[in-house]
C-alpha cells in the first residue's frame, strides 16, 4: 500500500472511529468517514490482545493485501479497521468475507446518514 493511502496520527483515528459509520463482525471493526482527498487512507487499530507482534504484523500484511484492490472504490474516505482477537484464527477467504461485510456495511451507514436531513 503507498504511502498516501496510510492513515497516520491519533486525532485521524479519533476522527474516523467518532464518525458512527462502522459496522462490526466477528474479527473485525471497520469504521469510515468522509476525508475530502482522491485517496482512500487506511489505518489498522491492532491491539495486543490480538497476539505478539508476529502475529498483529501478519495480520495487518493480510488486511493491507485483501484491501489493496478496493482502493479506488473507496477513493474519498478514511477507513480504520479495528482487529479483534478472533482475527487470526480465521482463514484468507473468511477474514476476505469478513472485511468485505465491515466494509459495505460502513459504507451504506455513511450513505444513509448524507441522505438524513
Amino acid at each position: 500500500m503507498n504511502r498516501r493511502h496510510r492513515l497516520r496520527g491519533r486525532a485521524a483515528f479519533l476522527a474516523v472511529k467518532g464518525s458512527r459509520a462502522s459496522t462490526s463482525s466477528r474479527s473485525l471493526r471497520v469504521a469510515i468517514a468522509e476525508n475530502g482527498l482522491d485517496v482512500a487512507r487506511v489505518g489498522f487499530a491492532v491491539p495486543r490482545a490480538a497476539g505478539g507482534a508476529v502475529q498483529r504484523n501478519r495480520i495487518r500484511r493480510r488486511l493491507r493485501e485483501l484491501l489493496r484492490p478496493r482502493l479506488a472504490d473507496l477513493a474519498g474516505v478514511d477507513v480504520v479497521i479495528t482487529v479483534r482477537r478472533e482475527a487470526a484464527r480465521l482463514s484468507g477467504p473468511e477474514l476476505a468475507a469478513d472485511l468485505e461485510r465491515c466494509t459495505t456495511g460502513a459504507q451504506a451507514r455513511r450513505a444513509a446518514a448524507e441522505v438524513r436531513p
